[in-house]
């Protein structure tokens, strides 16, 4: 091996860290997206072969999808929300002293 292709190759190496350490952020998101195309890819071409447009048939998608992740979503927020609502201090205080008691009873916590 000469001098010069060790030296692309060690700089190719260096070139990959450094991309890779820059798009490390979005690599998940990056994934999540490239998982959700391959999943609804077949859905979106009947769509294209039944609307006879492209731009309409990812307008589908794209409600459909929103729907099928947030709407779930927006769901346990609600019931989150007003089973929060429904908690009374007395309990919460109730717990909290509960919490304590047991607490104390561990040696290394005492």
């Amino acid at each position: 091996m000469s001098k010069s292709t060790l030296m692309i190759t060690v700089l190719f190496v260096l070139g990959i860290i450094g991309a890779y350490s820059v798009y490390k952020p979005f690599v998940l998101s990056l994934v999540v997206a490239m998982l959700l195309s391959m999943a609804t890819f077949n859905l979106t071409k009947k769509l294209i072969s039944y609307t006879h447009s492209a731009q309409i048939s990812a307008m589908i998608s794209t409600t459909l999808l929103t729907l099928l992740l947030f709407a779930p979503i927006v769901y346990l927020a609600t019931i989150g929300v007003s089973y929060i609502a429904g908690i009374e201090r007395s309990e919460i205080h109730e717990t909290i002293h509960f919490l304590q008691q047991q607490v104390e009873t561990i040696p290394f916590f005492a």
